[in-house]
């Protein structure tokens, strides 16, 4: 009887700790799992951050690009300005040559309308002088 209580005492105590056994595998197991669950949070968070990141620089490029494209849009506005500008002046110098050209016209016509009167008055003066001397 003795040794059957013996046993007895030794297969509970072997129950208890085969029982603290699988409590602390399922106490480690509940750990595990709740580490994972930590892991795969951590995760998609990580990748969160990371497309932010990606988001702000992407945003960041943009804005760039768009103050760059503003400035390039100016450039070309004040190009066409000065070309309109440079086109005008072309055409008022053009005008002016016009205006040049034309008053040089008028001028070698008074020249030689007065070479010819100059040179009717010195025949007129000749055959004054002719005829006074006879």
């Amino acid at each position: 009887v003795r040794n059957m209580r013996e046993s007895a005492a030794r297969a509970q105590q072997m129950e208890a700790s085969s029982e603290g056994l699988r409590q602390a595998l399922a106490t480690e197991q509940q750990e595990k799992q709740a580490l994972q669950v930590q892991m795969a949070d951590m995760v998609p968070r990580q990748r969160l951050e990371a497309a932010s990141e990606e988001l702000r620089q992407a945003r960041a490029a943009e804005q760039q690009e768009q103050q760059e494209k503003q400035a390039l849009q100016m450039q070309m506005a004040d190009m066409a300005h000065n070309a309109r500008e440079n086109a005008e002046r072309a055409e008022q110098l053009e005008a002016s040559g016009e205006e040049l050209r034309q008053d040089k016209q008028e001028l070698q016509m008074k020249i030689e309308n007065f070479e010819r009167q100059r040179t009717a008055m010195e025949m007129e003066l000749r055959v004054k002088i002719a005829t006074l001397e006879e």
